[in-house]
């Protein structure tokens, strides 16, 4: 097991390279001049070229790649252009907030998808199957900003019991950080929710059809035994694909709900980099999603061999 978590982590390198490439071309290929965004529109062609020497931009973009990732390499992002702080100081800031969310989220949507999942294949074509799916549909149909919008005229204005904006630290107080939690989260957990019942429910009535699940049934075992210790730990390997891909539809979705809710994360601080050209923080924010992401889904892989002993062989 511990060789395979090694190859894992190497395979991770050449995927986290290409990932920084691919962010630093892709900020670089934006429309307007980098040095005009950091001086201003009302300056001389002297200060300009002052500003070209010292970010390297007047050198072939390979060596701003180098000297970038030589930065990186030292923990240095660079330094945010509108509020002249390290980039790395606001990550630091700004990332637990995101995590917060995007962590509470995929409990909320655990602990309901797959009790729904299990219930919905276990009880297949009854109403207790019709709810899950009529949730799993609507689910995946809704908007998350609208579901959010409606979360905060329901529980903000008509029946006031939540608070609808804000952040504060669970290490200040944790039941008031949960609460303020509540609601963003419920709104990015919402799709995730309705696709792992969804998945649960076809990948649980799958394996329940196998022999083996039949043989354990034929055995005398009782039925929630065959359930939860033969069928549904086959049937998860599936779902916990779909949810460490989705961590990335979290991450992405944070930055709408952050912005709704006004939670002071990562989305948030894109959001405002982008509107303000901070264009050295799209560049650090966009890395940091890519690298939280490339760790997620290797902890999924790892996850896989403690589910299935064949993968780790």
């Amino acid at each position: 097991m511990i060789s395979y978590i090694i190859r894992r982590c190497l395979q991770l390198i050449p995927v986290l390279v290409g990932i920084s490439l691919l962010v630093f071309l892709m900020v670089h290929l934006l429309p307007g001049d980098p040095a005009i965004a950091i001086v201003g529109p009302e300056v001389t062609p002297d200060q300009i070229r002052q500003v070209r020497e010292e970010y390297h931009l007047d050198d072939p973009w390979l060596v701003q790649y180098l000297i970038w990732m030589k930065m990186i390499l030292r923990g240095d992002f660079g330094v945010s252009i509108v509020e002249n702080v390290p980039i790395s100081k606001l990550l630091l800031a700004r990332l637990p907030v995101t995590l917060q969310l995007t962590g509470f989220a995929m409990i909320i949507s655990l602990l309901i998808s797959i009790p729904a999942g299990v219930v919905s294949a276990v009880k297949k074509d009854t109403l207790s199957d019709n709810i899950a799916r009529v949730f799993a549909f609507a689910g995946i149909c809704i908007p998350n900003f609208w579901l959010g919008i409606m979360l905060i005229l329901i529980f903000g204005v008509l029946f006031p019991i939540l608070p609808v904006y804000g952040y504060v630290s669970p290490i200040h107080n944790f039941p008031e950080a949960l609460r303020h939690l509540l609601l963003p989260s419920i709104t990015l957990g919402t799709a995730l929710a309705a696709l792992v019942t969804r998945m649960t429910r076809s990948c649980l009535l799958e394996v329940l059809a196998c022999d083996y699940v039949t043989v354990a049934r034929a055995k005398g075992l009782p039925e929630h035994v065959v359930i939860y210790k033969h069928a549904l730990r086959n049937a998860m390997i599936p779902v916990i694909t779909v949810v460490g891909l989705q961590f990335g539809f979290l991450l992405g979705g944070s930055v709408l709900v952050e912005t709704v809710f006004a939670l002071p994360g990562i989305g948030k601080l894109v959001v405002d980099s982008i509107f303000f050209r901070d264009y050295p923080v799209v560049q650090g924010v966009v890395l940091c999603y890519a690298l939280v992401f490339s760790l997620v889904n290797l902890l999924v892989d790892v996850l896989y061999g403690f589910l299935d002993p064949r993968i780790r062989y």
